[in-house]
């Protein structure tokens, strides 16, 4: 099985040299990039189809970047999921719609009433052969009062993590998080926040001496007019990490 896996691997590797959807295509950055704290990349305009406030990336380590990105949704449209790639060398990204996965979160997810309002966003993160090795969730409900305030009615913060995976690798959550919402005002409450964040850790991507690690992060801010800003970020680092990549599910 193992050698089966490493020769799959190595024709993935292969096959990235032309596709577009690693983060770094050498698994690292310039020396003279590792010194800019933050870049913000511009969409490429050509394959991006998901609108984003931004998408910044840190410059951590000379292999090693952060990505950060931020949206907004509407409750009342459909949820929706997409690809985030990103192109450190064009200084671009791109986010681009992808089909929603058939097994959705079992939290509720429907708005019954204007004054009762979900958000569900979930970060994923996958292999070369697109299958979904760990995954965080975010999840909050609250309420928006006649006064223009909001109260929270709900919340949970999950993570999972394949063990195994379809191609035999087995991933850890070292942590998660389930920490309760806070408002944005002491006192006005005009806006509640709730952060889900999750450390993942894997053992025989390659070689069993060397570990492949994730993070995600993932901020929901429900706003009084029943609409919900979103930030998501993520990093990998370790063995084969530059073979991941990323996606989210909004609203479901």
């Amino acid at each position: 099985m193992r050698k089966k896996w490493i020769a799959a691997l190595m024709v993935v590797v292969l096959l990235l040299q032309i596709l577009p959807f690693s983060v770094l295509a050498d698994g690292g950055v310039s020396t003279a990039e590792s010194s800019v704290k933050w870049v913000y990349l511009r969409p490429d305009s050509t394959k991006t189809d998901v609108h984003l406030e931004f998408v910044r990336v840190e410059i951590v380590s000379p292999s090693r970047i952060k990505v950060e990105a931020k949206g907004v949704y509407n409750v009342n449209l459909p949820p929706f999921a997409f690809s985030l790639n990103i192109d450190l060398a064009q200084k671009t990204y791109i986010a681009h719609r992808i089909t929603l996965p058939t097994k959705g979160s079992s939290l509720d997810a429907s708005p019954n009433t204007y004054v009762a309002r979900p958000a569900i966003v979930r970060l994923q993160t996958k292999d070369p052969a697109f299958i979904t090795l760990n995954e965080t969730t975010d999840y909050l409900r609250w309420k928006v009062n006649d006064n223009g305030t909001v109260t929270y009615l709900a919340w949970d913060d999950s993570c999972w993590a394949a063990n195994p995976s379809p191609v035999g690798t087995h991933w850890y959550c070292e942590w998660c998080t389930n920490d309760p919402p806070w408002y944005e005002y002491y006192g006005h409450h005009e806006a509640v926040y709730n952060t889900a964040s999750g450390h993942y850790i894997n053992w025989d991507f390659g070689d069993p001496n060397l570990s492949t690690e994730v993070y995600h992060s993932i901020t929901i801010k429900g706003k009084n007019d029943g609409n919900f800003v979103y930030w998501i970020s993520y990093t990998d680092w370790g063995e084969y990490a530059w073979l991941l990549h990323h996606s989210v599910v909004v609203g479901r």
